[in-house]
């Protein structure tokens, strides 16, 4: 419909200028000679505006805008034309002819070489969402077949016109056609994003991208069921650590599968949980005609007869009370695990006694069994839990399992004088996940609080809740997304800067990581103010690789977006370079090329807000590399800043560019920064083994001295200074070597880094022992091999930046581990409970381990 009435208005536009011209020039000469220099007009102008008008206006307006330039400046010109000639009539003996036949001429130009240039660049994108091996001809017969139909259709509605009405009118005609024409165009738009949408993904796809868009627990859920592969036992025991709720229903799910391996696994896994939902599915199982020739059928027996046991047993109300008072902790553990399935009025009483057991995993097993409990005391012990790292976990899951009933206590906790952070966090990380309407609303609340970081995650959380914002409060959410916007541009002009300077390769990482947030933060917000499942799918595929995917998402968030915001999202949300970005974006936000020196105080300078303290890091870090001079305040200023990477790295930079400077500034700040801080951070510093020209001397209560050497350090040894393996910033940049950690940006390694050790190892040490996998704390290892031991006699040995950890083995695995320094080595050692935390608080950690496993670097 759309060609045809394309084709239709053109014929009437052609029509009009052919009769001006023949009126208003009589000669056969001249009328050849006005013809053949305005086609060429048209020509030229057609040719212009294709090199320059169509790309910027799609990307800066999208394709409805593209398509309607056309008609309205025709119905614009046309109105114009209507009205003149019926007050000063067409007589081409009146001066106002001329004006008429001006009119005619800029619509004829406008029609062709719009046309060529706009619309027929722009139509093109709606054969997009057809199938690839229809849409070359669908297309083709469109574009031709029926276009040139519209003209023959137009010419016999000219010829029927002409008989009855005069020429004066037909613009009236032109206009109604014009006119249906703009709705055809709106009603095409909004059928074409409906179809984008099935052609991005099948409906039922849809729903489950979107869930897995929601966070890691989604992911990992989704991927557990549909395609785990070799890492299943990975994946399931990091869902485990994160959620031990979900990873319970994804157990009962896949006791329903078909292939063996994966069952045997769920067995274990259901065995080890007495998960006594599984029953009736052990028991569909037994019954089915497959049976007699599982292979794991003697496994499967054991557990069957051990729940229905346990089941048996939960009857009789001592028996768990027994288990809870026994002085065997396997039988306490069992009795917190089976505590999940006693009655209301004893579970409370069962589950506040072991919440004080001496043993560590029985108080955890109570805390994930205290789930879905009214009781007031139970809550409020559970919410306590949540600061602690090895409880964090679990306590957060249980939270999030019991729902809307613990909202009150928890929203009483969150509120009560002096609340630790930490605990804000969690309770605010838990109404996120649970995202029901009341969680929702109470969310939207902590949006203003007064701590950022509290804010902050409110944010984070109500973005995956699938909540779209509405009143007052979508005005300061699309400024916030034109601040990010802002920042966005500058940041990749910064990027582009430090390149062209040839900086650093991790201040430029630094840059990137930094642009891939705004960009998340951007869809963030987007996803509140806009279809959250829709925008999920034009994250997903806008930056694809695949140019047919991202061109779906482009044309989807073009009909998405409201008018107002297209001209500053439409130009940077594409696969565009961005260089052109920049250009594109230079009217509504310019950008100019930066000093260096400029670039790296700003860096350092800059809000919180807009730049991370990893940056800030990195940045200190370029600045004490510089060759040229450098204003030593901005050291002296961090080495008192609250961040302990900023305050590490300042004092380091501040030691290479000003030694002499270096005990003054520690001296002067002793009393903000403790007696102890200055001989820290030397001993970091000389652990690198660069001796320097600068001999230092410890005095009493933490003095420090220098020699009066005030040369600078030179360039090559400054970098050597930022190995030293001790300091939180060299942490950080080996972490992101390792494999695993290869998508985690550097501003939330750093998490890892606080709670990370250094260790040095001879040949032959043991470095630790651990009775069963479950305990493992995890190593990654800086130089050297270590050897893994365990009773099984299965050797592994790990090598430089190898990561060592518990992921692959069964929780019901009960055998020692050692590991050994085959060779001289130095590792670094979190807890393990303390990265489980830090990695439920940052997603992207988790993340990227699955990512990895799914695609491993070669």
């Amino acid at each position: 419909m759309f060609a045809l009435l394309s084709g239709l208005t053109f014929y009437f536009t052609e029509y009009f200028y052919l009769v001006f011209v023949e009126d208003q020039y009589a000669g056969a000469g001249k009328t050849m000679d006005f013809l053949s220099g305005f086609s060429a007009a048209i020509i030229g102008l057609g040719f212009l505006l294709q090199l320059i008008a169509a790309r910027w206006v799609n990307a800066k307006y999208g394709y409805l805008t593209s398509l309607l330039i056309l008609p309205g400046f025709l119905a614009l010109f046309t109105l114009i034309f209507l009205v003149l000639g019926i007050i000063e009539g067409y007589d081409p003996s009146k001066s106002v002819f001329f004006f008429l036949f001006m009119l005619v001429c800029i619509s004829k130009l406008l029609s062709v070489s719009l046309f060529k240039s706009l619309e027929f660049s722009t139509f093109k994108f709606f054969f997009m969402p057809l199938d690839h091996l229809l849409r070359s001809d669908v297309q083709s017969k469109i574009e031709r077949v029926v276009r040139e139909a519209g003209k023959a259709v137009a010419g016999l509605l000219l010829i029927i016109a002409l008989r009855y009405i005069k020429v004066e009118f037909i613009p009236v005609f032109l206009l109604v056609l014009l006119g249906v024409w703009a709705y055809v165009a709106v009603k095409m738009n909004n059928a074409y994003r409906e179809k984008l949408v099935v052609s991005l993904d099948m409906p039922e796809e849809i729903e489950k991208k979107d869930k897995a868009a929601s966070g890691i627990i989604d992911e990992l859920s989704f991927t557990i069921l549909n395609n785990p592969g070799k890492n299943l036992q990975v994946y399931l025991n990091l869902l485990k650590i994160l959620d031990p709720h979900v990873h319970k229903d994804i157990v009962l799910e896949l006791l329903k599968n078909e292939d063996e391996e994966t069952l045997k696994i769920a067995l274990n896994e259901a065995s080890e949980l007495c998960l006594l939902p599984a029953i009736p599915i052990l028991s569909a199982i037994k019954n089915s005609r497959f049976y007699p020739v599982l292979r794991c059928r003697d496994v499967l027996d054991k557990v069957f007869n051990q729940l229905n046991a346990a089941e048996f047993r939960l009857e009789k109300v001592k028996y768990i009370e027994q288990l809870t008072l026994s002085k065997l902790r396997k039988e306490r553990v069992y009795g917190a695990l089976l505590s999940a399935y006693s009655e209301d009025a004893i579970k409370p009483r069962l589950l506040n006694k072991l919440f004080r057991d001496v043993d560590g995993k029985v108080r955890y097993n109570a805390v994930v069994s205290s789930a879905d409990s009214a009781n007031s005391d139970l809550q409020k012990n559970l919410i306590e839990k949540l600061s602690e790292p090895f409880y964090s976990n679990g306590a957060l899951a249980a939270l999030v399992a019991t729902g809307e009933k613990i909202l009150p206590a928890a929203e009483n906790a969150f509120y009560l004088t002096g609340q630790e952070e930490k605990i804000q966090l969690r309770i605010v990380q838990g109404y996120g996940r649970m995202g029901t309407e009341n969680a929702v609303q109470l969310l939207l609340k902590k949006l203003s609080y007064r701590n950022h970081n509290v804010a902050r995650a409110a944010f984070e959380a109500l973005s995956r809740s699938g909540y779209n914002i509405t009143g007052d409060r979508v005005i300061q959410f699309k400024a916030e997304l034109e601040e990010y916007t802002s920042v966005l541009v500058w940041n990749m002009s910064v990027y582009l800067d430090l390149v062209s300077f040839k900086a650093s390769d991790v201040i430029i990482q630094a840059m990137l990581s930094e642009i891939e947030s705004n960009y998340d933060s951007i869809f963030k917000l987007l996803s509140l103010l806009y279809d959250p499942k829709t925008i999920a799918l034009i994250k997903e595929n806008i930056f694809s690789k695949d140019a047919e995917k991202s061109e779906y998402a482009f044309g989807l968030l073009e009909v998405t977006l409201g008018e107002e915001m297209k001209p500053f999202l439409l130009p940077l949300l594409n696969t565009a370079s961005y260089e052109d970005k920049l250009e594109r974006m230079q009217e509504y936000f310019p950008s100019e090329p930066l000093d260096i020196l400029e670039i790296l105080y700003d860096l350092v300078q800059r809000d919180y807000k807009y730049v991370n303290r990893w940056t800030k890091a990195c940045a200190l870090k370029e600045l004490a590399e510089q060759k040229e001079e450098i204003n030593t305040d901005i050291f002296v200023a961090n080495i008192i800043n609250p961040d302990p990477l900023l305050k590490e790295t300042a004092s380091v930079a501040l030691y290479i560019k000003a030694p002499h400077l270096f005990p003054v500034a520690f001296e002067r700040f002793r009393r903000e920064l403790g007696a102890n801080f200055s001989k820290d951070v030397v001993s970091k510093i000389l652990i690198s083994n660069v001796s320097g020209n600068h001999e230092y001397i410890m005095l009493e209560e933490g003095k420090l001295e220098v020699s009066e050497n005030k040369e600078p350090i030179n360039q090559a040894e400054a970098r050597e200074y930022f190995t030293s393996p001790n300091l939180k910033f060299e942490i950080i940049r080996f972490l992101k070597g390792v494999d695993d950690f290869r998508f985690v940006p550097g501003i939330i390694l750093m998490e890892v880094a606080k709670v990370t050790s250094f260790y040095e190892f001879k040949q032959g040490e043991t470095i630790a022992t651990f009775e069963r996998p479950e305990n493992i704390d995890y190593y990654f290892v800086r130089s050297g091999k270590i050897l893994l031991n365990n009773e099984d006699e299965n050797r592994e040995v790990v090598s430089g930046n190898g990561f060592i950890n518990n992921f692959i083995y069964l929780g019901s695995a009960d055998f020692k581990v050692e590991l050994i320094a085959q060779t001289d080595c130095s590792v670094y050692k979190v807890k393990q409970e303390e990265f489980n935390e830090v990695m439920s608080f940052f997603e992207d950690i988790p993340s990227s381990i699955v990512t990895n496993k799914k695609n491993p670097k070669v």
